[in-house]
């Protein structure tokens, strides 16, 4: 398999924090855009695949015009100074206990807890496609609302004074799918066909502007022209990505075109002159029947674009020679691409095998040895080799972005339906694993028609949890929230409900899972009204749970055996296939409980 030649090198168009310093190549001339350091995640095997309990978004808006078809609420991140911005389609934010509060288009989430910032109030009337970061740390939102382009303070999501832009498209709205700050300039790229310049006049532009940073004017010197393509059974163009290369002095358009400037081999993918729009000489090959580029990324001398029909292609920046065998998918376009620390990460609406081989290769026939992927692919960096991540996500329309953060996590957004066998819709965030030894060993359900009493074992605190999160199946359906305690509890009572029952109880780090288990129905006998609840049976031990206050004696065949104080006791004398008769009582009481008869397997 063929190695990926790269150094170490995050897309930085998504990060935020220092600079990079200032570009003087070929146009493009002024500080970068604010990039943090490298993405921290150094070993991607060792993510939780299960997401982490954090804030969510919800319910699209049905105002999309220009993507109606498409399911995804979340459709871009940006990361800056602590904080996840998160554009899409959406009408709710979602709290992790389910709490709904109306919120649109545009949200903060907080990069250490997940939870959502809601100082950050950004007005805008449309759904919020792309996301950018201008040098002096200013947010840029590019969508389907009034002038295309928004300049917002990153604190308070309050527009910028004096940036009006004014992109049009002929029946309506704009859509932004992709804006780039760089310097004094943002190029936006998506559907729209006018804008005005800084004189206040109306001018044509065809899918590509450059606007001015401080007024949000076109420039009237940067029209390039892009002409459609035949999808389907019609005409269309748009420009999905941008992608700005400042040692090379030029810019990377993608998108779904048949030439720009009418050069006939600059279909789908073209090379631009930052200062005129002119098309440049050389690209890289876009083999039929791909016509669709949904990403491009550089990175470093590398460059990276994906889209229809399922693949992602590396090339030489310098030369644009292929580099790699071709990432394919056995179904589902490839949608973002985006270089983390040591990972490729591709996301996709791909659902099943994901594997690398030379091309042509029909996609929908995979080799024995690829591997099971949930919307995100990752690539190890060094072998070029698909790693074993099958992360527990399941949805339609999958994942439209993602980013390794400055906390070593990977953010994921797009569309989903559940994620860790629970609802998750649009946000996903994936944490290392956490070491699960001793947070959770045992659970038991008992049930008396009014009240399901959940009873588990742990020594969650020794794990470093600091929570235990209680969820219900019911009738082997999506596991939802039942309730929260606190990492000393041992026991979580639910109301009873006919029908067949199913527990988990997870133990929780901020949010961070650290280690689930299953709960076991106790069927070992009829619970008891009184101070014994429940024994929980294995073929070495029984596990005693009781409600008292105060210290308890434990007997069991009529002999005290041990007195315990905590509700819990475990009894790790007992013999296989052995009945045994178990009391408890405060100790010096005259009565006994009603008793327990258990049977050891």
């Amino acid at each position: 398999m063929a190695m990926i030649k790269t150094k170490p090198q995050s897309k930085w168009r998504k990060l935020g924090a220092a600079t990079l310093g200032l570009a003087m190549v070929a146009g493009l001339t002024g500080p970068l855009a604010p990039v943090a350091g490298a993405a921290p995640i150094e070993d991607a095997t060792q993510l939780s695949l299960t997401p982490d309990l954090i804030w969510d978004v919800d319910v699209r808006s049905g105002l999309a015009r220009h993507t109606a078809t498409y399911q995804t609420l979340i459709w871009d991140l940006q990361e800056l100074d602590g904080v996840m911005y998160a554009g899409g389609d959406f009408t709710e934010v979602v709290a992790p206990d389910g709490t709904r509060t109306s919120h649109s288009f545009l949200a903060a989430f907080d990069l250490d807890s997940g939870k959502w910032i809601s100082t950050f109030k950004p007005q805008l009337d449309g759904l919020v496609y792309t996301l950018s970061v201008t040098a002096d740390g200013n947010l840029v939102a590019g969508g389907e609302f009034d002038g295309g382009v928004a300049l917002l303070d990153p604190t308070t999501g309050a527009a910028i004074a004096g940036f009006d832009p004014t992109l049009d498209h002929s029946w309506g709205n704009p859509a932004v799918f992709t804006v780039e700050a760089f310097g004094n300039d943002i190029y936006a790229g998506g559907r729209f066909v006018r804008g005005d310049d800084a004189a206040g006049v109306q001018i044509d532009v065809d899918n590509l502007a450059k606007l001015d940073i401080a007024t949000g004017a076109v420039d009237p010197a940067w029209t390039p022209s892009v002409e459609a393509v035949l999808y389907g059974d019609k005409f269309s163009e748009r420009i999905q990505d941008i992608e700005i290369d400042p040692v090379r002095g030029r810019i990377y358009v993608g998108g779904l075109f048949g030439s720009v400037n009418g050069d006939p081999t600059s279909g789908s993918f073209a090379v631009l002159d930052p200062t005129t729009g002119a098309t440049i000489a050389g690209r890289p090959v876009v083999d039929n029947p791909v016509i669709f580029v949904y990403d491009i990324a550089l990175d470093g001398d590398l460059v990276h674009y994906g889209g229809k029909e399922n693949f992602t292609i590396t090339v030489d920046a310098d030369t644009f020679t292929r580099q790699t065998d071709i990432l394919y998918t056995n179904n589902g376009d490839h949608q973002v691409i985006t270089p983390g620390a040591n990972t490729l990460w591709v996301g996709c609406h791909c659902w099943r095998a994901a594997f690398t081989a030379p091309p042509p290769q029909n996609p929908f026939a995979p080799p024995v040895d690829a591997v099971d992927v949930n919307a995100v692919i990752g690539i190890d960096r060094a072998t070029g080799e698909v790693l074993p991540l099958t992360f527990d996500l399941r949805g339609a329309a999958g994942s439209w972005d993602i980013l390794e953060d400055a906390n070593g996590r990977l953010w994921v957004g797009g569309q989903f339906t559940r994620g860790g066998d629970r609802r998750l819709t649009g946000l996903a965030r994936f944490s290392v694993q956490q070491d699960p030894a001793g947070a959770l060993t045992a659970c038991a359900v008992e049930r008396d028609g009014t009240q399901a009493l959940v009873s588990w074992e742990g020594n969650g605190e020794l794990a470093g949890a600091d929570r235990y999160i209680v969820r219900r199946s019911v009738a082997g359906g999506t596991a939802f929230w039942r309730g929260r305690t606190a990492v000393d509890a041992r026991s979580f009572a639910d109301s009873d409900r006919s029908g067949a029952l199913s527990y988990t109880v997870e133990a929780w780090v901020g949010p961070t899972l650290v280690g689930p288990v299953a709960c076991v129905e106790n069927i070992v006998g009829t619970p008891t009204p009184t101070d014994l609840r429940s024994a929980l049976v294995t073929r070495e031990r029984v596990v005693l749970n009781w409600v008292a206050n105060g210290e308890i004696e434990i007997a069991r065949d009529g002999v005290v055996i041990a007195t315990d104080a905590d509700g819990w006791y475990t009894d790790r004398t007992v013999a296989s296939a052995t009945t045994y008769v178990y009391e408890v009582r405060y100790t010096g009481a005259a009565d006994w409980s009603e008793p327990i008869t258990v049977t050891t397997n």
